[in-house]
């Protein structure tokens, strides 16, 4: 477990050998999944070459869904393997770390929907990478799928107040000013974002969606029965929902967290990832809460993001070794 607020800690796991990384990639899922949700999913799983094996506890109590071998803690006594940025041109190993969101596995419990907006797990994010970093030099991607890649987002959008607040102060704080023009903020060396939700003017449908789910309770969500849209017309259209990750003594903020959260101003996000390589990975087959439209909204803030939009489930098959490569071509 690693804390990222006083009292406040997340499940984490870790790939890679955190002692020689030259880079660190932390990763955020999506609203009610998890780590083991991912690990079902297997559609980005760019980390799943080998895994860091730790013991871990129980499942904390009122939790939906149960952790399994391989759950890391940092700082714990795990045995960490060796893990490739990409076999294909040797750009070295990363050390990534997986994080269960607050609200959500074994992470601590929501005392609110404000633990659970976007902006606040931004924080939690660029807090636990900068924990996790080996030395300052280490570079450090942000990255995750739908809430995932929101969070990160606001991840960089902080790093990058935080360096201009610590300029303003005279270099107070142990961040680097950052000269005209600004580099990169301080600590993010590339933003990997998957899947983006949707945001601005096209969030106002899905706000009332998950406004609705919440009012529906837990329950109900952990019994859906609707496939993802994804997977429609796939050799795994039959396949059940994905288990829900989110805690059920935190459901309802965590709903409403996410109901009331939304990228920061387009100018903001604009200059704060000016610099930042950034890889989006989309989908255009059905999936309306996390449409292709979003990729292209993000673009627009970010001319040079490399975009790639998958057509089919198929298409996802690519999605990992793009990551791999990107995270070595940095």
């Amino acid at each position: 477990m690693a804390e990222v607020r006083p009292g406040v800690k997340l499940e984490t796991r870790q790939y890679g050998d955190p002692a020689t990384a030259s880079t660190l990639v932390v990763w955020g899922h999506g609203l009610c999944n998890t780590l083991v949700g991912e690990d079902k999913e297997r559609l980005w799983d760019f980390w799943a070459t080998t895994r860091t094996r730790s013991s871990g506890g129980d499942a904390a109590a009122g939790t939906a869904e149960h952790g399994d071998a391989g759950r890391g803690r940092l700082g714990g006594d795990s045995a960490t393997h060796s893990l490739g940025a990409s076999a294909s041109d040797g750009g070295g190993a990363m050390h990534v770390v997986r994080y269960a969101a607050r609200g959500h596995g074994d992470s601590s419990p929501a005392s609110g929907p404000a633990d659970c907006t976007w902006e606040a797990l931004g924080r939690d994010m660029l807090t636990l990478g900068l924990r996790a970093r080996r030395v300052p030099e280490q570079r450090m991607v942000l990255g995750g799928a739908s809430m995932g890649a929101a969070s990160a987002i606001w991840a960089a959008v902080h790093a990058h107040n935080d360096a201009t607040a610590a300029a303003a102060a005279g270099g107070a704080s142990s961040l680097p000013a950052p000269p005209s023009p600004l580099p990169p903020p301080p600590h993010v060396a590339g933003l990997v974002l998957v899947i983006l939700p949707t945001f601005y003017d096209a969030r106002t449908r899905r706000k009332g969606q998950i406004v609705k789910a919440a009012e529906r309770g837990f329950e109900a969500m952990a019994g859906r029965t609707r496939i993802r849209g994804i997977f429609e017309g796939s050799p795994r259209e039959s396949e059940p929902p994905k288990l829900i990750g989110v805690r059920k003594d935190s459901f309802k903020s965590v709903m409403l967290g996410g109901a009331d959260s939304d990228l920061p101003p387009p100018d903001v996000v604009a200059v704060a990832v000016a610099s930042i390589p950034t890889l989006v990975l989309s989908w255009d087959c059905g999936d309306s809460t996390h449409p292709a439209s979003s990729a292209a909204a993000f673009a627009e803030l970010a001319p040079h993001a490399r975009v790639y939009i998958a057509r089919s489930l198929e298409d996802t098959a690519a999605w990992p070794g793009l990551i791999r490569d990107f995270v070595a071509g940095l």
